[in-house]
């Protein structure tokens, strides 16, 4: 055993004990039972008081050693480029290329581009698909995802019934999270996105869901007020604007299609199975999903670092945009 600081007051205290009269001994009983009560009182105390995050980034996390020019083309260049070079589904030429759109750009001064996609078919009138990639800047294989899904749509045929439709594209909505080193699911703040959208009962619900059925997980904190970090901004102004009839967003890695919102699926093969998670406080599934019957579809892939093959990338694709909404 080792002798320290806790083990010589115990000692002095029996000796105490031994030397004093019978009388007196239940007295000094009492004294230690009450001192041993208000310490376990003020540690439960401290250890029930958990702050809340300041950031969810690691210690040793680091951001990308090239810091972005605020030229528009300039950065859209350094973006496509740093994204070809770490993702084999990105082709620089055909990325630089895109009609990008700096919507905003991150605390880490990254931009947060989008692109239109519209068929030679498509009417003003019609069908209008929002599609986001890395609201979770960890999930790599989702900003993949995204870009195969662009290549898919350069190669189907005129008559395509997907070119009778008018597509948004943001493939990396968390700059931040993606570029960063190691990579996180949070924002630079330490933000969860998805968990940041300003649903109708965010104050009340959101920071109780965090600490009840999270346990104060990091990687799920919401922040300290809805709408409060500008990715969630940016989505929530497209969607404003862009007024989308459906809504994808990837994810990774339930290995499933999850979906909130009025959509009935196509009776056709899918390469995941369809199934529901619920929705969350703060959520996309709930703020447009639920709370404005946008349907929301959000393919989660089997890994968030590796994307499946081409055929089930195309049939993931097809599969949700038959569906019925």
């Amino acid at each position: 055993m080792f002798f320290n600081e806790t083990n010589l007051g115990v000692c002095v205290i029996f000796k105490i004990f031994l030397m004093m009269e019978y009388r007196l001994r239940p007295l000094l009983l009492f004294l230690i039972s009450l001192t041993f009560s208000l310490g376990a009182v003020g540690a439960e105390n401290v250890t029930s008081t958990v702050p809340k995050p300041s950031s969810a980034r690691p210690a040793d996390a680091r951001p990308s050693s090239t810091p972005f020019p605020r030229d528009p083309k300039a950065a859209l260049e350094l973006w496509c480029r740093h994204l070809s070079k770490e993702l084999r589904s990105v082709n620089y030429d055909r990325c630089f290329s895109r009609g990008w759109k700096i919507e905003a750009s991150s605390p880490g001064g990254r931009p947060i581009p989008s692109v239109s996609w519209n068929g030679a078919e498509a009417k003003e009138e019609g069908h209008r698909v929002l599609i986001l990639g890395a609201i979770h800047g960890d999930e790599i294989s989702a900003v993949s995802m995204v870009f195969r899904w662009l290549d898919f749509l350069d190669r189907t045929k005129q008559d395509s019934f997907l070119r009778q439709k008018r597509f948004l594209f943001f493939p990396l909505v968390n700059p931040d999270g993606f570029f960063i080193r190691p990579r996180t699911r949070t924002n630079m703040g330490g933000v969860d996105v998805n968990r940041n959208f300003a649903t109708k009962k965010w104050d009340d619900l959101a920071l109780l869901y965090w600490k009840t059925k999270t346990g104060n997980d990091p990687r799920r904190y919401p922040g300290e007020k809805a709408a409060s970090e500008i990715e969630t901004q940016v989505v929530q102004k497209a969607i404003d604007g862009f007024k989308p009839d459906l809504i994808i967003s990837v994810h990774a890695p339930y290995k499933l299609v999850d979906h909130d919102g009025p959509i009935q699926f196509p009776n056709m093969l899918s390469p995941l199975p369809v199934r529901t998670l619920g929705a969350f406080p703060g959520s996309l599934g709930t703020y447009a999903g639920i709370e404005r019957n946008i349907p929301v579809v959000t393919p989660e892939l089997p890994s968030a670092t590796t994307l499946p093959d081409i055929k089930a990338v195309e049939q993931l694709f097809l599969f949700i945009m038959r569906s019925q909404y």
